[in-house]
């Protein structure tokens, strides 16, 4: 199971998760947390590749004034070097339940790529929160590999209409 060991760092990740959707700017946005997702459709959570609780969309719609939902997935995490993290998102109309996005990315820092990305992120958009820049700092922790991540994933989010 992908929680096992890593129960800080998925809750860190879910915190960073909701700071970025945010900084987006693509929607407003209205985190829901577990317990507030179980007062609604009687589960914890949802997964974008299993059906959704019937009363799923029109819940968030009455309760929430939600005319989209983004659920978002953690698909895969190691974050012992080279760190790995995998996104599975899909942003779903709640009126005509069809998808408007859906991403599915896979992130290595073993990967030359990747990493020359994930430093430039921490270069560009992160250094000036440290003392001392150092842009290999974003490979070794999961927040910033994470915040690196989630920022490549949103950037791809489809403009505000």
């Amino acid at each position: 199971q992908l929680a096992s060991g890593h129960e800080a760092t998925l809750k860190l990740l879910q915190q960073i998760h909701g700071t970025e959707v945010m900084k987006t700017h693509a929607f407003a946005v209205r985190l829901i947390n577990e317990d507030m997702l179980k007062s609604l459709v009687g589960r914890k959570s949802v997964s974008a590749n299993q059906p959704f609780p019937a009363e799923f969309f029109d819940a968030l719609r009455e309760n929430l004034n939600c005319q989209a939902v983004l659920i978002s997935e953690l698909t895969a995490l190691k974050t012992m070097a080279p760190m790995k993290m995998g996104w599975h998102m899909k942003l779903i109309d709640t009126e005509s339940l069809e998808a408007i996005w859906e991403i599915d990315e896979f992130y290595d820092a073993g990967n030359i790529h990747v990493a020359a990305a994930a430093e430039e992120y921490y270069e560009t958009k992160l250094s000036g929160a440290f003392r001392k820049p150092d842009p290999e700092l974003v490979l070794a922790s999961p927040r910033l590999f994470g915040q690196y991540t989630l920022d490549s994933v949103l950037s791809t989010l489809p403009p505000r209409q």
